[in-house]
């Protein structure tokens, strides 16, 4: 989980909302106070506060990235094709395509952050000179762990070589 700030995620559930209420404004017969609008706001509004309570939830970015996933694909590009598995007929103008167009950029910033959201951190790749070699190396320098060697309490890493290798120093305690 990659913590995204609570306020840009915020940001976003408003602009996804917003472009859908454009769209709905411009092109549909509805108000504001039709569910088609207000429905979404609630679920807008709902992982708005869903995420500003947990924000490292993976099933909230989640919800999120479904719910701007959802808008983008169903509500912004395929009820704008003419399909026969749809139980309407849309306009196939210009004004129409420009509304989803702005409908489905409107989500593109929900996607984008909840995708970075939900995804796990990329596995870290060890340096190189963290190696089986270079461990040898730093055992020889120090004694292993257990061992009495006066007051020596470990080692300290203090910097690496031109080469990469770590130099590690005996710390006494």
């Amino acid at each position: 989980m990659r913590p995204i700030s609570r306020t840009a995620m915020a940001v976003a559930l408003a602009i996804s909302w917003g472009s859908m209420l454009a769209h709905n404004l411009y092109e549909l017969p509805l108000g504001l106070q039709d569910t088609e609008n207000y429905g979404p706001l609630l679920v807008a509004a709902g992982l708005g506060v869903a995420y500003a309570a947990w924000p490292r939830s993976p099933m909230v970015a989640g919800a999120a990235l479904g719910w701007g996933l959802l808008n983008l694909l169903i509500g912004g590009i395929v009820s704008v094709l003419p399909l026969a598995v749809l139980p309407f007929v849309p306009e196939q103008s210009l004004t129409h395509y420009g509304a989803h167009v702005v409908y489905t950029l409107g989500q593109v910033p929900l996607v984008v952050l909840s995708y970075r959201a939900f995804r796990p951190p990329a596995a870290r790749r060890a340096p190189a000179s963290t190696s089986r070699r270079h461990d040898e190396r730093r055992s020889r320098a120090c004694p292993p762990p257990g061992i009495d060697a006066g007051r020596l309490i470990g080692c300290a890493h203090t910097g690496r070589r031109a080469d990469g290798s770590v130099v590690a120093q005996p710390v006494r305690g």
